[in-house]
């Protein structure tokens, strides 16, 4: 039994903070230009996890991939 109006998930709205885009922000501005294997070992995560987290970041146009494996920030 529902009671009120029911809730939904808007795809966009309440976005919560993502640790690991933080985490790899925070080294591509300390090491500059650097591959995901560094990332991933400065983050502590997976490589897979790095990767996930790269793809969407260069879609959402906060990085940039300037060579083979290599990224920066935009």
């Amino acid at each position: 039994m529902i009671i009120g109006r029911p809730r939904i998930y808007i795809s966009g709205h309440n976005l919560k903070p993502s640790t690991t885009m933080t985490a790899i922000l925070n080294v591509l501005k300390h090491y500059g230009p650097t591959d995901r294997n560094l990332i991933a070992k400065e983050c502590q995560k997976s490589i897979q996890t790095i990767a996930t987290c790269l793809s969407k970041m260069k879609k959402q146009g906060k990085i940039k991939q300037i060579g083979r494996g290599i990224w920066t920030i935009i």
